[in-house]
């Protein structure tokens, strides 16, 4: 068997032992008392004028859709958390990108 280059976590000072059992008791009291996260439906923002965006990204369309579709992500990143699609307010937005003819008789 080969010597190990690593010393024992024994051989480690026992303030830093004590410090380090006394943040990951911290750590763990904080997750148990954390409440809940609550999944909630955000309205998109209106998105800013085209010759915004266009100056904006310097005229770089692959550039620009990169940006805009990490803004996207920000409302739709939610680690843990879904919305069911009941929730979501999808009928409104396919009426907007549809005009008068997404609307139902």
């Amino acid at each position: 068997m080969r010597p190990s280059s690593e010393r024992a976590w024994t051989e480690a000072p026992r303030w830093s032992i004590g410090l380090f059992a006394t943040i990951l008791l911290a750590q763990i009291l904080v997750r148990l008392y954390a409440p809940a996260p609550m999944a909630s439906a955000v309205d998109l923002q209106d998105p800013p004028r085209g010759e915004v965006l266009t100056v904006a990204a310097l005229g770089e369309p692959v550039a620009l859709a990169y940006v805009l579709a990490l803004k996207l992500q920000t409302y739709d990143n939610q680690p843990g958390i879904s919305i069911p699609f009941r929730k979501a307010r999808l009928r409104q937005g396919q009426e907007l990108a549809l005009g008068d003819a997404g609307a139902r008789p």
